[in-house]
């Protein structure tokens, strides 16, 4: 499968592997928060915030992402 995420059989089913599983976490957790900072941060949109975050999820560094972590986590 692409870079040992994902098995499948010829026409068959498609299977995450287990490090395909958690690299799929980890994506829908940058989700979470990047959703989470554009709504409840920045004010944005429910709507757009969604399709930012689905766009910003794939790109952002880690450094930026444990920023944002840190930042939502830290008493306002």
């Amino acid at each position: 499968g692409e870079a040992g995420m994902v098995d499948q059989e010829l026409y068959g089913s498609i299977l995450l592997t287990p490090s395909g599983k958690e690299r799929a976490k980890e994506v829908f957790h940058r989700h979470c928060m990047l959703k989470t900072f554009l709504t409840e941060i920045l004010g944005v949109r429910t709507e757009i915030a969604e399709e930012d975050a689905c766009r910003m999820e794939h790109v952002i560094s880690d450094a930026t992402f444990q920023a944002l972590k840190r930042h939502l986590a830290s008493p306002q």
